[in-house]
């Protein structure tokens, strides 16, 4: 598979198999109520009281403003991969299983978080980066639409496939490896994948596809990468010998 093209398949085998949507969709929609409600949570609780002058309101309006914003930014960058992996581990398990890759032994939920930890700290970089060009592209029009959507398109495809090689077992360290050797497609991701951003979110109804499409597309991609085996490897079995001859 190109490493461009793994999104469209990624979104083209989601929306064909209506029995995995229920799970994906539903988990996306309440990780956004989520953040939205823990933003306006956090906004409320920092909101100033209405018997403050006008210059002391603005400025304590502003600073609520910038916490829920903060919060928002906490949520995506360190928590909302941790939920989106344990939300999407099934229908990677799903795609890999329909592709003729049995499930292999994944880690204690404990061992799955930390080495999901692990991804997201290494990619750190990234993910800032990204968030730095958000904010200097609210100063650029039309831009700011383009960099916010390539920007997330490029992070979910880290967690896409953080997620896709966890399901074949392989813990935190060597899967931040492979995403860094099979660094293509995740720029194939951020292109193609933000193009995807842009084309659902201008219907509304069909952008939570794009999510389960991308963690979709990355599972499948991952069996075609030669580190990762697609069948588990279990040992030969012994076959059964004559005992040697004994001379006369």
């Amino acid at each position: 598979m190109a490493p461009h093209a793994w999104p469209l398949v990624g979104l083209k085998t989601f929306a064909t198999h209506p029995a995995w949507w229920f799970r994906p969709l539903a988990t996306t929609l309440a990780g956004w109520l989520v953040m939205l409600a823990a933003v306006v949570a956090v906004a409320w609780w920092r909101w100033p009281a209405g018997d403050l002058g006008w210059w002391q309101r603005l400025l304590g309006i502003s600073l609520a403003l910038g916490w829920g914003v903060l919060t928002a930014l906490a949520y995506w960058l360190l928590l909302a991969p941790i939920l989106m992996g344990l939300a999407m581990e099934g229908l990677a398990r799903q795609v890999q299983t329909a592709a003729g890759a049995p499930p292999l032994a994944e880690e204690r939920i404990t061992a799955a978080v930390a080495s999901s930890l692990r991804v997201i700290l290494g990619t750190l970089p990234f993910r800032l980066g990204w968030l730095a060009l958000g904010v200097i592209g609210v100063f650029t029009g039309p831009f700011a639409a383009v960099i916010g959507a390539v920007g997330t398109a490029h992070v979910a495809s880290l967690d896409a496939f953080d997620i896709a090689l966890s399901v074949r077992g392989i813990p935190g360290v060597e899967r931040l490896r492979l995403i860094r050797e099979h660094r293509e497609h995740t720029r194939g991701g951020a292109v193609v994948g933000g193009g995807l951003n842009l084309a659902l979110g201008l219907s509304l109804v069909l952008w939570p596809f794009w999510l389960p499409g991308l963690v979709a597309g990355a599972a499948r991609a991952v069996l075609d990468w030669p580190e990762v085996h697609p069948q588990p490897l279990d040992p030969q079995p012994l076959r059964a010998t004559a005992p040697p001859a004994i001379p006369e």
